[in-house]
């Protein structure tokens, strides 16, 4: 088990098992506001960043007519169905076990703080969690790594960013900390490795097995 580090966990796809309510949640709101575009899992391995803005730029969007009521219906969706948010097995456990031999964890996400707070706390784990910094606060990822480190007195060595997309890696290589790709979320293997990140975890299993082996 590692001790005194800094761990900065991204939340969907790598925590929360969420992609499917996600997709769900894009196609509702698209039969709402009469727009045929559908979020995928293939879509989700073309971006760099997995944002809002990213997706509807990609998706020739960002200037539809309808997208602030065509966004606004998603997150709403996807929000009355936080309740069925599940978390990838053995995520919980880690934090825990991180926690409780001195390591820091924070969370570094484009959702909602409080959608994220909400979850955390219903599935008895929020306790572990120092700090929480959503796509409600401003900065990009790289800036929330810097100032969770300047917040916790914690170097770049003893650092870690967790993340399921491309975004995640290069945002924690920009803020010159080790970077772990998550590959059981939402972005493929091939994609992440592209990056260069400093470890790969496959599974659920293998990132517990990275951190509690002390691997890292």
């Amino acid at each position: 088990m590692i001790k005194n580090k800094l761990v900065i966990f991204d939340y969907d796809g790598v925590i929360a098992d969420s992609l499917s309510l996600w997709i769900n949640a894009f196609a509702d709101a698209g039969d709402m506001n009469s727009i045929s575009y559908r979020l995928s899992k293939k879509e989700i391995s073309r971006l760099e960043h997995i944002t809002f803005e990213s997706i509807l730029s990609q998706a020739g969007l960002d200037k539809h007519e309808s997208v602030s009521k065509y966004v606004q219906d998603i997150i709403a969706i996807f929000n009355k169905k936080t309740d069925d948010v599940r978390f990838f097995p053995g995520i919980g456990r880690l934090m825990e076990n991180l926690h409780y031999a001195g390591n820091i964890i924070c969370i570094n996400t484009a959702n909602n703080s409080a959608v994220v707070e909400k979850r955390l706390k219903a599935e008895g784990v929020l306790s572990f969690i120092s700090e929480i910094a959503g796509g409600d606060h401003e900065g990009s990822k790289s800036v929330k790594i810097s100032a969770f480190m300047d917040k916790f007195g914690f170097d770049k060595k003893n650092t870690f960013m967790i993340g399921d997309s491309l975004g995640d890696i290069t945002e924690g290589k920009k803020a010159g900390v080790k970077t772990v790709a998550a590959g059981y979320g939402w972005q493929e293997a091939e994609k992440l490795l592209s990056e260069g990140p400093d470890f790969y975890c496959g599974t659920p299993e293998e990132l517990e097995s990275l951190f509690l082996n002390g691997a890292c």
